[in-house]
């Protein structure tokens, strides 16, 4: 019977072992369609720069929907310098009714310096916005720039480098986040964020033990990240993130590990 040389028998466990470390991979799958219209306990990824500011683009639609991650990602960037933050990341948990109820309660204080009638109205409109929007979605703020504007704004590679870096702190938080669901994530921004993130909800819990009570990520969706302001072409993006590995997470307690989700559904409009 032949015998398998020693050189053989390496060459077939590099092999493997090149094939396992390829499949650990973030993989990114792009279509087309509205990447707001997430499942629950989908984690929605953008690229953001280190000045705290949101104003433009697919940033200024994070805003919209989300104003309450907003104001702990701008506290985040206001109570660091800008050096600080480029090539990490900030993952924030987000809340049922959060792109509609701090808009609601913004016109309902703003009804009330005007008149009682108007105030009602406010109310009516929280109290459907509530019933219309039941998701809960986190934010991974990617900082790949610190600047914005097409003078100041990074570098392609200082970006595409920057990207790579955000994008496996991001993961490690995940990981961290997945391990233990109620850990509180994005401490140190939420608690330099207004008091508005400490508001009671109709239960009596504050937004901040909700998010400590919440799911882990269960899905990964992005748009194509600094591609639009930043001027990066896309495809480059693409290849820095389908060259990161990911990492495992160990969970339950059996202490199984198990990679994280690896899969990253792009999603540009139609």
């Amino acid at each position: 019977m032949p015998t398998e040389s020693h050189s053989d028998s390496s060459n077939k466990v590099s092999s493997q072992t090149n094939t396992n470390t390829h499949t650990n991979r973030l993989k990114v799958v792009e279509s087309k369609g509205d990447i707001f219209a997430a499942p629950s306990n989908s984690l929605l990824i953008h690229a953001c720069n280190c000045e705290g500011s949101w104003g433009a683009g697919i940033a200024k639609a994070f805003k919209t929907h989300y104003p309450s991650a907003y104001e702990v990602y701008h506290a985040h960037c206001t109570s660091h310098d800008p050096e600080d933050p480029i090539g990490t990341a900030l993952l924030i948990p987000t809340f049922h009714g959060d792109d509609h109820d701090d808009d609601s309660t913004r016109t309902r204080m703003k009804s009330d310096r005007k008149t009682k009638t108007t105030a009602a109205a406010g109310n009516k409109k929280l109290k459907s916005s509530e019933q219309q929007n039941k998701d809960h979605h986190f934010i991974g703020c990617l900082f790949t720039s610190r600047s914005k504007g097409a003078k100041k704004r990074d570098s392609p590679s200082q970006i595409l480098e920057a990207t790579g870096s955000a994008m496996r702190d991001l993961l490690k938080q995940v990981v961290k986040q997945q391990s233990d669901p109620k850990s509180n994530i994005g401490e140190d921004a939420s608690s330099s964020a207004s008091d508005n993130n400490d508001e009671e909800d109709d239960k009596g819990k504050t937004k901040k033990q909700v998010a400590q009570n919440g799911q882990p990520v269960e899905e990964i969706r992005m748009c194509k990240i600094n591609s639009g302001l930043f001027n990066v072409p896309w495809e480059k993006t693409k290849a820095v993130i389908e060259g990161i590995e990911v990492p495992e997470v160990t969970t339950g307690r059996e202490g199984k590990s198990k990679a994280v989700t690896r899969e990253i559904r792009c999603i540009s409009r139609e």
